[in-house]
């Protein structure tokens, strides 16, 4: 029979293994809900916010040089317009609150922006960052010194556009923006101007597009200069690929500019066009309720130059198209088109309004859908290619009902009417 003190130590031990193999369990089954979390809503950032102080460290290892931002309890920036569901949170708090136009924003605070929403970041006059939807960026801070305000931020996932530079003052500006396997940074200045964009996919490689100015981009120690119009992407690891000129606006087809589209008993399909484009691997198209482009119907990555759609519901929308190349850096944006999707309109223009007037005929103009039979007092008329009419009718004395009936190809009517008296 052991000893007491022995017992003592067995069962000591005996415990102390035991909660060894539960604390690891417990966190065992923490990093598989995390990840599960993470799978199942990607929108939230949950590993993000756990393990964005790892990145961050890791990222610190290819920035071009050591500079940092300065530790201090002011305001680094403004979240200066928010539209639709757009989230922050201080560097101190574990969950995320709604995001107002005006919030201030410090050190290490984050803002994430929900699907269709966007969000502008002003750090001053001279330097914003508007985030596209579905992106989570991190404030990092800011360094002054007497020739250079630097700002830094971290870019987690999704995508930003960026101005810098212009203005009357003569000091400088630069961004400086990490993301999980590369730097980049943008100097601007009263005669320097930079409009850029930085892209963080999924698989966390990322894109950097320049359409003014110069931006530095560091990736395993090797940095490359992307000019005006270039382009580069950045891998899982290695530097970043040669800069290369990015592709041209691609050409639209259809629908025509300020198109309309009937809607008849239920949403119409829509089928977009453009030309191909040499070097062109891919084509991006947005359909949006909004001239941001923030609302969006319809975004979509195609290998096609075609793309339908089952149904657009009554409004109007804007679309535009953009060519990818063959490692997915995008080039500019088309020009932008106006579409409509309307109920089967008529109305009489001209009389505008019922009246009394003395004559012994009136000239009726109106105009009804392309697609409609239409019949003014019972008789057809025929539209021009604008979808108008005019036909003078003869008037008696007293009251005159004027009738405009439009039938549409379902044979659904719908009417207009004015009420004119002729007193002489």
């Amino acid at each position: 029979m052991e000893p007491p003190v022995q017992q003592k130590k067995g069962r000591f031990s005996r415990w102390m293994g035991e909660g060894v193999l539960v604390i690891a369990v417990l966190l065992l089954g923490f990093l598989l809900l995390a990840v599960w979390i993470q799978t199942q809503f990607p929108e939230t950032g949950f590993l993000e916010f756990w393990f964005s102080s790892e990145s961050s460290e890791s990222s610190k290892s290819s920035e071009p040089d050591s500079s940092q931002p300065e530790q201090t309890s002011l305001p680094v920036a403004t979240l200066s317009v928010v539209t639709n569901e757009v989230r922050s949170r201080r560097a101190d708090d574990i969950v995320w609150s709604s995001a107002e136009a005006g919030r201030d924003l410090f050190e290490r605070d984050a803002v994430q922006t929900m699907k269709n929403a966007h969000a502008v970041v002003r750090f001053d006059a001279h330097q914003k960052i508007t985030l596209s939807e579905n992106s989570l960026v991190i404030i990092k801070g800011l360094r002054t010194d007497e020739q250079m305000k630097t700002s830094f931020i971290e870019v987690v996932g999704g995508s930003f556009r960026s101005q810098i530079g212009g203005g009357e003052s003569e000091e400088k500006v630069k961004l400086h923006v990490s993301t999980p396997t590369a730097v980049t940074e943008v100097t601007g200045g009263k005669d320097e101007v930079a409009d850029f964009q930085i892209e963080v996919n999924p698989d966390k490689t990322s894109h950097v597009t320049v359409f003014k100015g110069v931006a530095k981009v560091n990736a395993s120690g090797v940095t490359v200069e992307v000019k005006e119009n270039e382009g580069t992407a950045v891998g899982l690891s290695g530097p970043p690929l040669a800069p290369r000129a990015l592709l041209h606006p691609v050409s639209l087809d259809l629908p025509a500019d300020q198109h309309k589209i009937i809607y008849l008993e239920s949403a119409p399909a829509v089928t977009w066009g453009w030309a191909s484009q040499a070097g062109a691997a891919a084509y991006h198209l947005e359909v949006a309720s909004d001239e941001a482009f923030v609302n969006r119907v319809v975004d979509q990555r195609l290998a096609e130059t075609t793309f339908s759609y089952p149904g657009l519901e009554k409004g109007s929308y804007r679309w535009r198209v953009t060519a990818l190349d063959a490692d997915h850096v995008e080039g500019h944006w088309s020009e932008t088109r106006l579409l409509h999707v309307t109920s089967p309109e008529v109305q009489i223009l001209q009389p505008a309004a019922d009246g009394v007037i003395n004559q012994e005929t009136l000239m009726v103009i109106g105009e009804a859908a392309m697609e409609a039979k239409v019949y003014l007092n019972g008789e057809a008329v025929t539209l021009d290619d604008t979808g108008r009419f005019q036909a003078e009718i003869p008037l008696h004395f007293g009251e005159n009902l004027i009738v405009l009936e439009s039938v549409d190809p379902t044979g659904a009517s719908r009417f207009a009417q004015r009420s004119i008296r002729r007193e002489s």
